[in-house]
């Protein structure tokens, strides 16, 4: 999907711009250490395990569960305040790791905690697509 609306655009670091381009193009990638052989999510120069520097991006399925949520009914972020309400979720991946982002295509009285979420990606560049979930 690709957003009609400018939402704040994320740093790009030269560890993060693999990250991001998979992103835009459809790709969930995950960072996995080559020495203790741990999967984390956001990709770093080092493993936040063993501190090792091998790493590498691996494909993820994109499925994972609600673990947190809250409904946000007011922000003052510019950029969201005419997407109020909307749902801000720890979504736990099936490989493991967890992150922050967004649900969408449902109503904000759906989510549930154990929800099963699919990875969407809400495209706002050529270069640049943001993670985000909906119910499987």
């Amino acid at each position: 999907m690709t957003t009609n609306w400018k939402r704040p655009t994320p740093r790009i670091t030269p560890e993060s711009k693999a990250y991001w381009k998979a992103a835009a193009d459809g790709v969930m990638t995950l960072a996995k250490c080559d020495n203790c052989g741990k999967i984390h999510h956001h990709p770093q120069a080092v493993c936040p395990f063993c501190w090792s520097s091998e790493i590498k991006a691996i494909p993820s399925s994109g499925a994972g569960s609600v673990v947190s949520f809250s409904v946000v009914h007011q922000t003052a972020v510019a950029q969201f305040r005419d997407k109020v309400p909307y749902v801000v979720a720890y979504v736990k991946l099936d490989e493991g790791p967890q992150l922050v982002t967004s649900i969408v295509n449902c109503e904000v009285d759906a989510v549930q905690i154990d929800m099963r979420v699919q990875v969407q990606f809400d495209k706002i560049s050529d270069d640049v697509a943001i993670p985000v979930f909906a119910p499987a």
